[in-house]
Formats: C-alpha cells, sequence, structure tokens
C-alpha cells in the first residue's frame, strides 16, 4: 500500500528540499482548485504534465492513479449536467442536460487531473519519515503529523494483515459469493482484523513506552535549504503568481 503512495524516482526534481516541494505543491493546487477561467485551467494542467515529464515520474504508478480519478469524474460528467441550469443540450421527460453542467464537469476534471498529476510531482515523490518531518518543520500540528506517520505505517500492516487472512480462508476452500455464508464469514474476518488491531496497538504502544517515547520524536538529521530549493520555489511561486494574475488581473 506505501508504495501507492511513494513514487520512486532519481531526477533534478526529485532531489529538491521537501519543505520546497511541499509548499510548491500547496500553492499550485489551491491556485488550480479556485481557478476558473479555462486558459488558467489548460496552463495548470500543461504544466503540471511537464513537471511529471521533468521529475520522469513512472507512468504505472501514475495510471493507477489517473484511472481511479477520472471513472469518478465519468460518473460525474454523466450525474452533474442534470442539475445545472442552462441550455439545454437534450431532455428526457422533466430532466434538463445541459451545456453549462457538461462544461463545468469538465473544468472539475480537468482540475482533479492537473492536481493529482502535481501532487504527484511535489509530494508523492517523498517518502512518509521526510514528509512527516518537513510537516513539522512547516510549524504543522506535531500531533497531526504523529497521527498521519502512524495511519500511513499502520495502514500497510493492516493491509498486509487482510490479506493473509483471506488468504488462508480461500486455502481452506472459502469462495466469496452472495450468501449468507459468505458474510458471516466476511464479518468474521473482519471482527479479526479489528482484535488484531487492538492487540497490536497495545504491544507497539507499550514497546514505544518502553523505549522512552513522550510524545514527541527526535530528529537526528535536519533538513538544509539549498540555492537550487531556493530557487525552485522562487520559480514555482513566480508561475502560480502569472497564473493568478490570469485569473484575477
Amino acid at each position: 500500500m506505501t508504495s501507492l503512495l511513494l513514487l520512486k524516482v532519481d531526477s533534478v526534481i526529485g532531489n529538491i528540499d521537501p519543505r520546497a516541494r511541499l509548499v510548491s505543491g500547496f500553492l499550485f493546487s489551491v491556485l488550480l482548485a479556485v481557478a476558473q477561467k479555462w486558459e488558467v485551467i489548460a496552463a495548470g494542467f500543461l504544466s503540471a504534465f511537464l513537471f511529471c515529464a521533468a521529475a520522469r515520474l513512472p507512468w504505472s504508478g501514475l495510471r493507477v492513479r489517473l484511472i481511479g480519478l477520472n471513472v469518478f469524474m465519468l460518473a460525474l460528467l454523466l450525474v452533474m449536467p442534470w442539475s445545472v441550469p442552462g441550455s439545454v443540450l437534450w431532455n428526457i421527460g422533466n430532466w434538463t442536460y445541459t451545456i453549462e453542467g457538461v462544461e463545468l464537469a469538465l473544468m472539475v476534471a480537468v482540475k482533479g487531473n492537473a492536481i493529482v498529476l502535481a501532487m504527484s510531482v511535489f509530494i508523492s515523490t517523498i517518502d512518509t519519515a521526510s514528509l512527516g518531518h518537513a510537516l513539522e518543520h512547516l510549524r504543522a500540528p506535531r500531533r497531526l503529523v504523529h497521527l498521519f506517520l502512524f495511519t500511513v505505517r499502520y495502514l500497510d500492516i493492516l493491509h498486509h494483515e487482510s490479506r493473509r487472512l483471506f488468504r488462508a480462508a480461500r486455502a481452506r476452500g472459502f469462495a466469496p459469493r452472495t450468501d449468507l455464508h459468505t458474510y458471516r464469514t466476511v464479518s468474521r474476518l473482519i471482527g479479526t482484523i479489528m482484535v488484531r488491531s487492538l492487540d497490536r496497538s497495545e504491544r507497539v504502544l507499550a514497546a514505544m513506552k518502553a523505549r522512552g517515547y513522550c510524545g514527541r520524536f527526535y530528529l537526528l538529521h535536519h533538513f538544509s535549504l539549498r540555492m537550487s530549493d531556493a530557487l525552485f520555489i522562487m520559480t514555482v511561486s513566480v508561475f502560480v503568481a502569472v497564473l493568478a494574475w490570469m485569473e484575477w488581473g
């Protein structure tokens, strides 16, 4: 599961300070989220695509993310035009499918794809520990940072545990169907996962307390901002400022 979060790359962008990438991704994504002009959205999408090419991101990792996103966007394209007033494209009884609704759905789809591509470049290339470290440097709430680190770590463990339990069930002849036996078996497996997760959390907490944990992770190596990092964040900031001027200027 963590392999879906992290895209390992060896490129210029991959060597930029995680704090600079976090700030850049935040600025870029916020601007795209509030943009309403097609020129700005198209420029943002094109730049996000160029960022991916410059970062040499693996297409396999991007494809998984984009397929999942665009399945939702396809459903949005089918539903949204029925609820947005405007010029009629076609009617089905009292239901009206509008051109403005199609345009709005397409705008949301392009924005979503651009933001996913941008976040894949700026944030998904940062490993979990470095991301938590960067968030703490940027003065994010410490408890929120710890919650994020534990969530990513133990979602992966629970994922592997659930796969192991379902594999054991299939080895004993379990074949999922739409019947009462399947529902009963799956509910018991889910209950087993919850009980084991509670037991593991208690053991992890005891082990951490035994090692002196008092609500803070101590860092041995801190980030240092280099000239290349400053140039990167300045370049992205100028680009975002240009897009903002195109939107509101």
